[in-house]
């Protein structure tokens, strides 16, 4: 299950999806993780270190939801995003650290059990978002009390340098 999504790399699939319609609704990027489950934090991880290299902004949210993605239904009321890219470990069957991108529609329950809340739950509670696409990274362990393994550590180093860029990039 690497990029499900057609059409190249997880970056430049990302990169059409944001820099489309992007004079329209802002994006909200949702980081999400529990801090003592290792390789699950790693999206948590990535929001918080995007959030010290992007300030928010009427045309782009970015929020670390940690291990409670209900925490976000307020912030998706208030901006009705036209995307939404959730970040997350996810159990896909690839190598350990690897990328991939998908569409939120493409995914079943049990894909995400460390949340308090199923995230396709989640978005239908929120308000109608035309897209929310997921970028997981494949983790080594979730063992309580250990650090990021060294291969999703690089990923998020690679997902934070790059996203970043989009994400400045998008905004002007």
């Amino acid at each position: 299950m690497s990029d499900i999504m057609s059409g190249g790399t997880w970056c430049s699939r990302l990169t059409e999806l944001l820099l489309a319609g992007v004079d329209e609704r802002c994006v909200v990027v949702i980081g999400l993780g529990h801090p003592l489950k290792g390789d699950d934090y790693v999206g948590s991880l990535i929001a918080k270190d995007l959030r010290k290299r992007i300030k928010n902004s009427p045309d782009l949210v970015i929020v670390d939801a940690e291990d409670s993605p209900e925490n976000v239904i307020n912030v998706l009321n208030d901006t009705r995003p036209r995307l939404v890219v959730l970040i997350d470990s996810v159990q896909a069957g690839l190598e350990p650290g690897s990328i991939t991108l998908m569409d939120l529609t493409d995914t079943t329950y049990p894909f995400f059990g460390t949340h308090s809340l199923p995230l396709r739950v989640l978005l239908e509670m929120a308000p109608e978002i035309p897209k929310t696409v997921l970028l997981g990274v494949q983790p080594v362990s979730y063992e309580i009390g250990e650090p990021l393994s060294k291969e999703v550590s690089q990923a998020e180093a690679e997902i934070v340098m790059e996203l970043g860029s989009l994400l400045q990039k998008m905004r002007g």
